[in-house]
């Protein structure tokens, strides 16, 4: 099973391609009705584990944004998710 960083950029990831809207300056915008909870029910991890993590990606500017109106570099995002899961 792959860490809770690299699910959970992975899972931001899949949001962003179903559901995201992509700007000119190559990010992605998703804006859903997501909580810290339904985010960690969809990685399998404590909303506590998943609201750090998403700090922790906030604070090295990964991913902007909360309560369900995040944006992100898909491709920045998808090196995170690949260098985790390693």
């Amino acid at each position: 099973e792959l860490p809770v960083n690299a699910r959970l950029a992975r899972t931001l990831l899949r949001l962003g391609e179903r559901f995201g809207n992509s700007s000119d300056d190559g990010k992605v915008h998703i804006t859903l009705p997501l909580t810290h909870e339904n985010l960690a029910s969809m990685i399998g991890a404590a909303r506590e584990t998943t609201t750090a993590i998403l700090g922790d990606m906030r604070s090295i500017s990964l991913i902007s944004g909360t309560r369900g109106h995040y944006s992100f570099n898909h491709h920045e995002l998808s090196e995170f998710a690949i260098d985790a899961s390693m």
